[in-house]
């Protein structure tokens, strides 16, 4: 179960940071230096969830000192 609830919340992830900078790359509001500062932030803050996940919720104990 904490499998499943670690994948489902990188999968969130995923597709929060991917519907984020399509928004951005496909939105004619934004000038290109926009759509760049959202698709980087995005995609960083994703990584940095990502992390946290992992970091927080290993699968088993060798990714736990892994981490360390």
């Amino acid at each position: 179960m904490k499998k499943f609830i670690r994948n489902a919340i990188l999968a969130l992830n995923y597709g929060i940071v991917l519907a984020v900078c399509l928004i951005a790359l496909v939105s004619p509001q934004f000038t290109f230096l926009q759509q760049a500062g959202f698709g980087f932030g995005a995609i960083f803050l994703g990584m940095g969830i990502q992390r946290l996940v992992r970091r927080l919720m290993p699968e088993d104990e060798r990714d736990k000192t892994a981490a360390r």
